[in-house]
């Protein structure tokens, strides 16, 4: 387990092949810093794997406090800075795809941040991306790509 910032931890499943963010506070400069290292791997993931990402934001709170800042619950980039900087990795790199699956509170807060996701999954021609309220049914998702 790697501490990107205080409430926001790393960890990996499947030796490295699934990032797991486990969000608990994106306010303050933890947004900034939880972008940048999302970014950094991003540019870091070996070209010969898919990009599987797990944003974990499961724990009271997390999942309205990321849908406000971000604006949208699939926003790999976090940030509107940070979202910008994703959106030129696709365009540096149109063969990648990037899997999100996130991790919502069965809370009327995470209800809300599901229905800010199309239809509980979104899809476009590099992200696929798709919401849940359990890890496994999110890991398992992920294994499939």
């Amino acid at each position: 387990m790697e501490e990107i910032a205080d409430g926001i931890t790393l960890h990996w499943f499947d030796n490295d092949n699934i990032a797991h963010f486990m969000i608990g506070r994106v306010d303050g400069n933890r947004a900034d810093t939880l972008s940048e290292a999302v970014l950094n791997m991003l540019y870091d993931w070996p070209l010969d794997m898919e990009i599987k990402l797990m944003f974990d934001l499961s724990i009271s709170g997390a999942s309205m406090q990321f849908v406000v800042l971000s604006g949208d619950i699939f926003n790999v980039g976090v940030t509107d800075d940070g979202k910008h900087h994703f959106d030129q990795f696709l365009a540096d790199f149109p063969d990648r795809r990037v899997y999100l699956a996130v991790i919502l509170p069965m809370s009327v807060s995470g209800r809300r941040a599901e229905r800010t996701g199309i239809n509980e999954h979104q899809v476009r021609e590099q992200l696929e991306g798709a919401t849940f309220f359990d890890r496994e049914d999110a890991l398992r998702w992920l294994r499939g790509f």
